[in-house]
């Protein structure tokens, strides 16, 4: 039987293994090898295996063991020191595991809980919204819906941009960090605060704009011409109403804070440039930041040809850039020469100088001519120029008559 075992444990392991049975409580000797069980010792000994009996016993005189460890006394499911230590850190570190594990749960729990109060939680911080131009009930809807508590009191400010009534702005004021929940106070705008205007149209127009600049908005300054102010004097101002339409600022007392005012200034009248030649007229015009614009000529039996009979701007009022329309003067308008021929020299003067004409009648040498009155009785026998020439108005028409 025992030459079997052997055999079996040979094919098993690849290597002999011996077992001593001896009779009840008699001690097992097993070789311990590569293939042996496990023990907490290694080495080619043989352990004696006692039963539980005999365990604390002292080991039989006489009993042979092979080098090695003896392990002696040990109970059933009990481990050697060694294995107990290695039993016990493993269980300490098992132990180590779990507290570390429960301790990195807890942070984060603690960390979630904590990016939830300061986030979505009651105590982030949120920014205030932009409310200013709104009405009350709307700012109040937008700072509860961030989080924020609107103050049951609202404050009011005189506020130059802003319409009466409207929200002017809040405190904390708009775009500050704040903690939800923190309270909000809602400050209303009064409107403009009304502020008495100086003395403007006449005025010089650095006076004006020293008065008016520290209290209100002065805008680009508008020029014109002007026939009845001196250049660089105030004619005229213009400001905007609560409801953007403009307001002539020459018929009130006063004006809002900060409102818009547009100052009109003086140009000095335009240029007469009557009797001046479109040249000159167009230099001088040129000069006040005018253009010279048409041009009609028109006879005139007064102003030489060429000459400007009159100029009118064609805006009114006029201002930098405006043209200036200009009518030139052709001289005296043509004449066509009328036939008076047979008629009495006085009958015939008479009718050249209706159409503007100068008559020269030369002396009668004729004796009897000192008897009568020839101009009346004598009839024109032609004319220089002949009938049908083009004169004009001064021209002097000679007359020819028999004597």
């Amino acid at each position: 039987m025992l030459d079997h075992m052997a055999g079996n444990q040979q094919r098993a392991t690849g290597q002999y293994r011996t077992a001593v049975l001896r009779p009840e409580n008699a001690t097992a000797i097993l070789p311990s090898g590569p293939g042996a069980p496990a023990s907490a010792d290694s080495g080619d000994a043989t352990t004696i295996l006692e039963r539980a009996d005999d365990a604390g016993a002292p080991a039989r005189r006489g009993t042979r063991t092979a080098p090695g460890p003896r392990r002696t006394g040990a109970q059933p499911g009990t481990l050697s020191p060694a294995a107990q230590r290695l039993a016990d850190q493993s269980g300490r570190r098992r132990k180590r595991g779990w507290v570390a594990l429960a301790v990195v749960v807890l942070l984060m729990i603690v960390v979630a809980g904590v990016f939830w109060y300061l986030g979505p939680g009651p105590g982030g911080n949120v920014r205030i919204p932009e409310v200013t131009g709104k009405s009350v009930s709307q700012a109040r809807q937008l700072l509860e819906a961030q989080g924020l508590h609107p103050a049951s009191k609202t404050g009011v400010r005189f506020d130059a941009v802003v319409a009466k009534g409207q929200v002017s702005t809040t405190q904390p004021a708009a775009k500050r960090e704040v903690q939800k929940g923190t309270s909000v106070r809602i400050v209303v705008s009064n409107g403009p605060r009304m502020i008495p205007l100086p003395a403007i149209v006449g005025q010089p127009i650095s006076t004006v704009t020293a008065a008016l600049n520290h209290d209100f908005q002065l805008q680009d300054d508008r020029y014109q011409f002007s026939a009845d102010a001196a250049k660089d004097t105030v004619i005229a101002a213009t400001g905007l109403g609560t409801d953007g339409t403009p307001v002539d600022l020459t018929t009130v007392q006063q004006y809002g804070e900060r409102g818009p005012v547009t100052l009109t200034v003086s140009l000095g009248p335009v240029p007469d440039v009557v009797g001046k030649t479109v040249d000159q007229a167009s230099t001088v015009l040129q000069g006040v930041g005018l253009t010279l614009g048409t041009q009609d000529d028109q006879y005139n039996d007064e102003v030489p040809e060429g000459q400007i009979l009159s100029a009118k701007a064609h805006d009114s009022p006029a201002v930098r850039g405006t043209a200036v329309d200009v009518v030139v003067s052709k001289g005296p308008a043509p004449i066509t020469l009328p036939d008076v021929h047979g008629k009495t020299i006085d009958d015939a003067t008479s009718t050249l100088e209706n159409l503007g004409l100068k008559v020269s009648v030369p002396d009668c040498t004729n004796v009897l001519c000192g008897f009568y009155d020839w101009k009346s009785s004598l009839p024109v026998s032609g004319t220089d120029p002949v009938a049908g020439s083009t004169v004009h108005r001064g021209d002097t028409i000679t007359l020819a008559y028999e004597q």
